[in-house]
């Protein structure tokens, strides 16, 4: 019957694109999708045979019918993200990689790639946030994949503590333009370290630029929420901006967590 039909002309475009006889493979598959249209994989097979013979406009064409068929299917826009990635047209694999993540967001290849989107667009804070996701969530730490991602965030991030601790040094020695330098540079390598934020926002705040030091906590407190102190500056500074509401809130957030802290100190005595 046609099932079996439709079964028997996949198995056997699978077997030639599996022998490199990408050819033949695409005549099957293409021939699957006009005798049996709601096929969807075909419709991939199809597109990635077109890469393999060098021909991206009918690949593109035939992973967007396979979104069109079905929405709800990693693969065609995993493929169009990777193949716009190695084309360099960035905004579009960012695109194509953003749906995907919505379907699937714990797909290695999917949350690396992305982050190396971001990363090359220019928007390094969420390319580490990424990164730190995938190591964070990743079940295979032996992989290359794995390794490789661990070994960029970790010496980005130690390059960047190190510039963080040289602004420090000079932030103690009233050198505040020099500790500027040096925490700007720490945030540049590695964007994801909370205390960076913090002590820009507290030159700032030292300097009554009450706008740029409010500016830099909220970004320390969109990485790292359960600090008492963090919240206090943000309180302190939103009422010298006359920002009432935002300094309730954050108020309110630093008895909480610091109530919360006292109970939890309770109950390990």
């Amino acid at each position: 019957d046609a099932s079996d039909e439709c079964k028997s002309m996949f198995h056997n475009a699978v077997s030639c694109y599996e022998k490199k006889d990408f050819q033949q493979a695409a005549l099957i598959f293409k021939d699957i999708t006009e005798k049996f249209p709601n096929k969807v994989e075909a419709y991939i097979n199809y597109a990635d045979c077109q890469i393999e013979l060098s021909n991206p406009e009918e690949a593109i064409k035939y992973w967007n019918l396979a979104k069109e068929k079905n929405a709800f299917l990693l693969n065609p826009y995993v493929n169009l993200g990777n193949y716009y990635l190695s084309q360099d047209d960035l905004q579009k694999a960012k695109d194509e990689f953003e749906q995907a993540f919505c379907i699937d967001p714990y797909n290695e290849n999917l949350i690396v790639n992305l982050g190396i989107t971001h990363e090359r667009i220019g928007n390094r804070k969420m390319a580490f946030m990424l990164y730190e996701f995938f190591l964070n969530n990743s079940f295979n730490v032996s992989s290359t994949l794995y390794r490789n991602v661990h070994k960029k965030v970790s010496m980005h991030k130690l390059n960047a503590i190190s510039q963080m601790k040289l602004g420090v040094f000079f932030e103690r020695k009233h050198f505040y333009r020099k500790a500027l330098q040096s925490f700007y540079e720490s945030l540049r390598v590695f964007p994801n370290i909370s205390r960076t934020y913090t002590n820009i926002g507290t030159i700032f705040f030292r300097f009554e630029k009450f706008d740029y030091a409010y500016l830099y906590w909220l970004e320390a407190y969109k990485i790292e929420k359960k600090k008492p102190k963090l919240c206090l500056n943000l309180a302190l500074c939103a009422e010298k901006l006359e920002k009432k509401i935002d300094a309730y809130c954050f108020y309110t957030y630093f008895i909480q967590i610091t109530n919360s802290d006292k109970e939890d100190r309770k109950s390990v005595v």
